[in-house]
């Protein structure tokens, strides 16, 4: 079968992980490697392979339509890299333990893809691309040919599954990353779908559930994706953010609880490395306040930007925390 994302890696990823590097002493040489490339145990050579972790097809399901004979799947173009330390990683309970001392990814947003196979051949029949945006979302199908599908900028989108047409979108309020859930009540189809948002791409947060019906009335709500930028979660009011007084100095407790909401699933519980995310204690930029808030604001080198995502006070107090304790170790 043709592949449904590049099994090379492309220039954007390949710029992403030289940006995730470029403050490293020394700087490892960043090498574009194919699909299944092994990890580096050359300390100076960072070998990126794709499709691995943030690339290709990852949590979000695929479908297939038994009737059409056609497949259905969401992915991306993203990439990881590892190096192999020296000596074998020592397991430390409560530790990150991947086997690598060196993670540098391409982030979330690198082209995606929502591929259509005809499975009679094996040949893509139709493929969407969402430039410089990932597709995170699960794909859909129905009996009446449709496939429903979610867009990090909050639009739960419906396609004709044979023609890859774009028929129908709705702005949900938060960024779409989940899956829809088709189902019957009284004889009706109907469609449920929750948009929340997703940590690891740093889309837009919200706590939205959506119901739809063919003989829905309510119309699109103008703005809806301004209003809902992502800077509130469950408890917060957008004066307050989460902690701290709005105005005062940065909070690193309350940047604990941003931390571990939206930066610990890639850099791990305690910062030192997780999914994708380096070790903060060996970042420049983690080591003083402004270089963090810079850092989480405008992202790079693979992590993405929280820009919008989070409000001012939250990634002022997240920097702080990851200054005052994750570097400063208190």
């Amino acid at each position: 079968m043709e592949p449904f994302s590049p099994t090379t890696l492309g220039k954007e990823a390949l710029a992403n992980a030289k940006e995730a590097v470029a403050a490293d002493k020394p700087r490892p040489k960043v090498v574009a490697g194919p699909i299944f490339s092994p990890m580096s145990t050359d300390p100076a050579t960072l070998t990126m392979a794709p499709n691995a972790a943030v690339g290709g097809d990852n949590w979000p399901p695929s479908s297939y339509d038994s009737e059409q004979n056609m497949y259905f799947v969401c992915s991306q173009s993203g990439a990881t890299g590892l190096i192999v330390p020296p000596e074998p990683q020592k397991y430390v309970e409560g530790q990150s333990y991947i086997g690598s001392d060196t993670v540098v990814s391409s982030g979330f947003d690198t082209e995606g893809f929502l591929t259509a196979y005809d499975m009679s051949t094996g040949k893509i029949a139709w493929q969407d691309k969402f430039p410089g945006e990932s597709c995170y979302s699960g794909a859909v199908t129905t009996a009446g040919e449709l496939l429903f599908v979610g867009k990090n900028d909050g639009n739960l989108v419906a396609y004709d599954s044979k023609t890859g047409k774009e028929l129908w979108h709705w702005q949900t309020g938060a960024a779409a990353n989940s899956t829809v859930t088709p189902f019957e009540d009284e004889g009706e189809e109907k469609i449920a779908f929750y948009a929340g948002g997703n940590s690891l791409a740093a889309t837009a947060h919200g706590e939205n559930f959506w119901v739809f019906s063919l003989k829905g009335t309510m119309e699109e709500a103008k703005g809806l994706e301004a209003e809902e930028e992502g800077t509130l979660h469950a408890g917060e009011t957008a004066e307050g953010g989460k902690g701290g007084e709005a105005g005062g100095a940065p909070n690193a407790e309350a940047g604990k609880e941003v931390f571990a909401e939206e930066c610990s699933v890639c850099h791990g519980a305690d910062g030192l490395g997780g999914n994708g995310g380096p070790d903060l204690t060996t970042q420049p930029k983690a080591k003083e306040q402004k270089g963090a808030e810079e850092q989480v604001k405008k992202g790079g080198g693979g992590m993405p930007a929280f820009e919008g995502t989070l409000s001012e006070e939250e990634i002022a107090n997240v920097a702080a925390y990851v200054v005052e304790d994750i570097v400063g170790g208190k």
